[in-house]
């Protein structure tokens, strides 16, 4: 009896699956273009207040979101009442939410090596003390957004137009204008070639579209990998859960930087709101602000360690001793 209503579940959701076909273009595919929406709160890496819980009630939505906006809030980057543009967190295939939007490994943490953690720490270091624009990560150089590859969750502009041909397919994204151009099999580039997009080839995979990605600049936060003998490679998968809902995951493969394969995984919603410009250069005047305030806290630490060099004898002198001593000299 249980083996039969179990059956008769499956046959109810692919019957209900079935009267919502995906849209396809004439020769037959998925056909994904349109505007889609990514605006998920939920953190790529799962947060400590999840108590290690890949999903949670969704009760308790409200206070991990209210935990993560006041995380923001302490490192003085965002105002999560003005700057962000996300949505709710990530439902569960189950019900209740996902806490992080890596699923593999199981833990929803990064598996770094021990190299990428160094090397992460000296960047930060360099990045807190802001000598150059240089020590400023892509997105805050407007290099790099978020529509690069893979695709990431930031807090605004994330909305992402497909537009789609039996040869290629081109993704732009919202945030600091980002465009790649995905050939459908096609031929690889040569190697000397590499960009923050890379160079992705895709196939069909029946309604599944898998786009594998090489060729991709590494960040200053990525090791270097030995000789080239480890090089990154990433693999995306699009798929229809229905005509208005993609099925967006990834896998990045990197040695140097990874101790295991990590998967991300994210829901892309359609949407009908427009894509607009995002002038990054035209209008980044954060990028002086950072540079002239850590220029400022830089003098402000070489007075304080000045003043603490200063012996205290002669910081008690009556200003005609030091004159007599001046004098006398």
């Amino acid at each position: 009896m249980i083996r039969m209503a179990l059956l008769a579940l499956i046959l109810v959701g692919s019957t209900a699956h079935a009267q919502q076909p995906v849209p396809r273009t004439p020769d037959g595919h998925p056909d994904f273009q349109g505007v889609w929406s990514t605006k998920w709160r939920t953190p790529l890496e799962r947060p400590n207040e999840a108590d290690g819980a890949a999903v949670i009630p969704a009760d308790r939505a409200p206070a991990l979101v209210a935990a993560l906006d006041a995380g923001i809030r302490a490192t003085g980057n965002l105002s999560p009442d003005v700057d962000f543009d996300w949505g709710p967190l990530l439902p569960a295939a189950g019900g209740g939410v996902r806490t992080s939007l890596i699923v593999e490994p199981v833990d929803g943490k990064r598996p770094l090596t021990e190299a990428a953690k160094h090397l992460a720490k000296v960047v930060k270091a360099a990045s807190d003390r802001a000598e150059g624009p240089e020590a400023r990560g892509p997105s805050a150089r407007c290099v790099r957004g978020s529509g690069a590859t893979p695709f990431t969750i930031s807090p605004g502009n994330q909305n992402r137009r497909i537009v789609q041909t039996p040869a290629s397919m081109v993704i732009a994204t919202e945030d600091i204008g980002d465009v790649r151009i995905i050939e459908i099999n096609g031929r690889s580039r040569p190697d000397a070639v590499q960009t923050w997009t890379g160079d992705s080839i895709a196939r069909w995979d029946g309604d599944d579209l898998t786009i594998e990605t090489r060729l991709l600049l590494r960040e200053a936060t990525t090791p270097p990998s030995a000789a080239d003998q480890a090089p990154r490679k990433v693999v995306e998968r699009l798929h229809f859960n229905s005509p208005n809902e993609i099925d967006y995951s990834y896998t990045v493969e990197d040695t140097a930087t990874y101790t295991t394969p990590m998967k991300v995984n994210f829901l892309m919603r359609r949407t009908d709101e427009p894509i607009y410009e995002v002038a990054c250069h035209e209008g980044n005047y954060s990028l002086a602000g950072i540079l002239s305030g850590a220029h400022a806290e830089e003098a402000r630490t070489a007075r304080q360690v000045a003043g603490a060099n200063v012996r205290p004898e002669k910081q008690n002198r009556r200003p005609h001793q030091e004159a007599g001593v001046s004098s006398g000299n």
